[in-house]
């Protein structure tokens, strides 16, 4: 998530044997149920419950008692998940506000959807909750458990490892519908610039990178444009309400191999694929080079860490807004609440010499930054990882 809580914190990658049944089956039928329990129509019976337990006990290789006996059941969801509010995880419970939600496998790293949680647990499984009950939609590589996803929208999206031949996944959490990958999935190989990766979902469209390039994928479509041959000359650090942020030029058609100066750009999502877009304008350039940002609802402000601290920029003309918060020793935000409200953690008493520290939840009004407190020592972190937090960013961290 961020560069000083990566050296601080250690990494744990789980590298798991082939499936021992058919794993695509398992998937299909978990999204099935979510189709079913969406549309509210249909009351699952406790024999196909019961099935469907020990089938999902059986592929991942625990056995009775692992935990993971909160399938679905009939019911409306029980959270409002449309209704921004503060949110983390520790272990197998999903804070929402002051709602919490017991999920059936301790949170990796989760997503937020207008509509439920989308979350993988420390194996790559991942799961869709609505707040009626967890179902397995796909799976990631273990380790960090990339997934992202449209916070105010229906879709989320992952590379998934369920099938021999990874593929890009796009599930409709409105629905349970796979509105992408499902039997046609992607030939997701590895690039000469890394793995296949999602970089963020924007409404209809998702942001990623394979073999083919940099691409964005129109979902309700399926058309297809390719951003950049090699993605190679920048990184889609966010992406919202048609906002785009990222690194280097090399995005933009006509500027050729060179990247720009450092720090990161703002372009218009409508207008990335446009072949006069370099000619037109010069995005807007903000003087840091954090590795990822949370833009607000609207896409006008951009959190980042920005010098081993808190800080928001504006996204219509590259200046600083917000810098470092009085009171935590560190803080960073990672969500926002409106277009004014940043979601933040802050560790009140960190040094790097310390063996431990609180983690703390607030939300900071921008550009005040006067912060309130939402929940203090939801975790404690150490050089061993954050005590098993989980926050809505889409990986894991450590």
């Amino acid at each position: 998530m961020n560069d000083l809580l990566r050296e601080t914190l250690r990494d744990e990658a789980h590298q798991l044997g082939p499936a021992p049944v058919d794993l695509d089956a398992v998937i299909r039928s978990g999204r099935a149920r979510v189709r079913r329990r969406r549309g509210g129509a249909v009351v699952i019976a406790a024999c196909v419950c019961a099935a469907g337990i020990a089938l999902s006990t059986s592929w991942l290789g625990h056995g009775a008692g692992s935990g993971d006996t909160r399938l679905p059941v009939a019911g409306a969801p029980t959270i409002d998940f449309a209704e921004l509010q503060p949110s983390w995880a520790v272990g197998d419970v999903v804070h929402y506000g002051d709602a919490t939600l017991g999920v059936a496998a301790a949170v990796h790293s989760y997503v937020l959807t207008a509509h439920g949680v989308v979350y993988a647990d420390a194996e790559g499984t991942v799961r869709f909750d609505d707040g009626s009950g967890s179902t397995v939609v796909g799976r990631v590589d273990a380790g960090r458990g990339y997934l992202r996803a449209d916070r105010q929208g229906r879709h989320a999206a992952w590379i998934d490892t369920s099938l021999p031949t990874p593929g890009l996944v796009v599930l409709d959490t409105a629905t349970g519908e796979v509105v992408h990958g499902e039997g046609v999935r992607e030939p997701a190989k590895d690039t000469e610039f890394g793995t296949p990766y999602v970089y963020a979902v924007d409404g209809h469209t998702v942001l990623w990178m394979d073999a083919r390039g940099a691409q964005a994928l129109d979902v309700r479509s399926g058309d297809t444009t390719v951003l950049d041959e090699t993605a190679d000359h920048f990184t889609i650090i966010a992406a919202r309400d048609g906002v785009v942020v990222h690194d280097g030029l090399g995005i933009l058609p006509g500027r050729g191999e060179g990247n720009g100066p450092d720090g990161h750009y703002v372009s218009k999502l409508s207008e990335l694929p446009s072949g006069d877009y370099a000619r037109v304008r010069t995005p807007t350039r903000m003087v840091t080079t954090a590795s990822y940002g949370f833009l607000n609802p609207g896409g006008h402000l951009v959190a980042f860490e920005h010098d081993d601290a808190y800080a928001v920029f504006s996204t219509d003309d590259g200046a600083q807004v917000a810098g470092a918060l009085n009171g935590p020793a560190w803080a960073v935000g990672y969500d926002w609440l409106d277009p004014r409200t940043t979601v933040v953690m802050a560790l009140p008493d960190f040094s790097e010499d310390a063996e431990e520290s609180s983690i703390d939840i607030l939300t900071c009004s921008v550009p005040e930054s006067v912060c309130t407190p939402v929940a203090s020592g939801v975790a404690r972190m150490d050089t061993d990882g954050a005590g098993g937090l989980a926050l809505p960013v889409g990986e894991a961290l450590g």
